[in-house]
């Protein structure tokens, strides 16, 4: 006859071992009319997104990582290696070509790479190539991802407290953009090391938000990239005949709604602050924030009454591009 305590040791021992080596928080999923957002805080995911901003491989990566690795994550030889081996695989596959898809997602990073592969989004050589960078970071990222949980925690427990004072704003956001069949947008949260500096991203039908004081109005500036999706034709159409840019438009659009609007009631206009605090860093006029804050502020007031009027997305475009239109300077785009 066994005896009962070793036996229950036995169970506790095995079920240790069966155990995944971190607990993840199963996603919540918070639906509105027409509107779900599946919200993960998927480690393979924030793996991927804080590499990518310490690569640096593109003008809009987030500095606030690389400042924080600086002063509490030094890199040695063999870190700027790896990081250059991503630097060269998110130059070959460009934004939401592969690489989003394959690694942001609720999986851990080795079902993620075999996933990658079975799907076609990626070879298996740069799939394995992303997965050693990933790999290497792991452990010395475990930290940072450890440390902000709790802080997500109570980001989405926030966001499930306002799910009714949200509702009417996302409403009114559906059917500015002529949304009329049920969308699920799958949201994922990152560990950010500056809780003052925010950020985001909306590529390869996933978003990406750092979890910030500002992380709400984050993720709905990036949820209303994912929506204006359907109308990407029709931006860059409008872009090419009116010589702006198609990213300022874009981008102009969605700050000029978060925070541009969503912060209307508050102490502060972050949007006006963000365009003073770059003119006073004597950003030049090239600078593509201060274009796109600048934008934003100019068409501000036309966004806000087509919402208010309940116009539609179509019909707000042509008002709002040539409200830039006149503003940009000559010849040079929105610049």
């Amino acid at each position: 006859m066994k005896h009962p305590l070793k036996a229950h040791a036995a169970a506790i021992l095995l079920l240790l071992l069966l155990a995944p080596a971190v607990c993840r928080a199963a996603p919540r999923r918070i639906a509105f009319h027409n509107f779900q957002l599946t919200i993960s805080e998927s480690e393979t995911a924030q793996l991927f997104h804080i590499v990518d901003q310490l690569s640096q491989w593109d003008q809009f990566t987030h500095k606030q990582y690389v400042r924080w690795a600086a002063k509490s994550l030094p890199l040695d030889d063999q870190d700027r290696g790896f990081l250059q081996q991503h630097v060269e695989l998110r130059r070959r596959h460009g934004w939401g070509d592969g690489l989003e898809q394959a690694f942001l997602v609720d999986a851990p990073l080795d079902t993620a790479v075999r996933d990658a592969v079975r799907k076609g989004l990626l070879t298996e050589a740069d799939a394995m190539a992303e997965r050693d960078v990933l790999l290497h970071f792991a452990p010395r990222l475990a930290p940072l991802i450890r440390q902000q949980a709790p802080a997500m925690d109570r980001f989405v427990r926030q966001l499930v407290e306002d799910h009714d004072r949200l509702a009417p704003t996302i409403a009114e956001l559906l059917a500015f953009c002529e949304i009329k069949t049920p969308i699920d947008v799958p949201v994922f949260l990152v560990a950010n090391p500056d809780d003052k500096n925010g950020g985001g991203g909306a590529n390869g039908g996933r978003l990406v938000v750092e979890i910030a004081l500002s992380a709400r109005s984050v993720m709905l500036h990036e949820a209303l990239h994912a929506l204006l999706v359907p109308h990407r034709q029709e931006i860059e159409a409008s872009a090419k005949a009116s010589g702006l840019d198609a990213s300022v438009i874009n981008e102009a659009i969605a700050y000029a709604f978060a925070p541009g609007l969503t912060d209307d009631g508050t102490p502060e206009d972050v949007l006006a602050d963000g365009v003073v605090r770059l003119h006073l860093r004597g950003a030049k006029p090239s600078d593509p924030y201060l274009q796109f804050y600048s934008m934003a502020l100019l068409i501000r007031p036309l966004l806000r009454q087509s919402i208010r009027n309940h116009e539609t997305f179509s019909a707000f475009l042509p008002k709002a591009v040539r409200k830039m239109k006149a503003y940009a300077p000559s010849g040079s785009g929105a610049g």
